[in-house]
């Protein structure tokens, strides 16, 4: 009974400093995070096609999680362009334009693996050179507040 309290004490908690981040009123912020929370977030997988194919593996083991959290994976083919890998991308969060993560192929070009942690809101989250986990992406995935809110509801 008392995790449930506190569960739901933080869950209010994390709502109302949401709603009034940056000075904005509530009505307004609801209509922000309204548009973001469509968004998935996205990894973009750049390097070798092995590296590629490695990491998408691990992804593969950890399906439901990948769906769960709202991922979208853009990986870079043999040709050098980015796709978008449909069996682990969650349908609901299909992205529309992946020019803008474009610029990550350039950015990792001539190294043998860059995996990019992009959030709903665009923004770069976090960077790997190596090969990692899906467990260390969840864990940094699971600290933000869109997140933490999604957990809650």
């Amino acid at each position: 009974m008392k995790r449930i309290y506190l569960k739901a004490t933080a869950c209010f908690l994390l709502a109302v400093a949401f709603c009034f981040l940056g000075g904005q009123n509530q009505s307004m912020a609801n209509k922000y995070t309204s548009s973001i929370a469509d968004n998935p977030r996205v990894l973009v997988l750049t390097g070798t096609l092995r590296n590629v194919e490695k990491q998408i593996a691990i992804f593969e083991d950890s399906n439901a999680a990948v769906l769960d959290r709202h991922i979208a994976i853009l990986s870079q083919n043999a040709n050098k362009a980015l796709t978008l890998y449909a069996p682990l991308s969650n349908p609901d969060f299909m992205l529309h334009d992946i020019k803008p993560f474009e610029q990550y192929v350039r950015d990792g070009e001539g190294r043998a693996f860059g995996l990019y942690l992009i959030g709903k809101d665009g923004g770069l989250k976090h960077e790997w050179s190596e090969i990692t986990s899906f467990d260390d992406i969840a864990n940094i995935i699971d600290q933000m507040p869109m997140r933490q809110n999604e957990a809650c509801q």
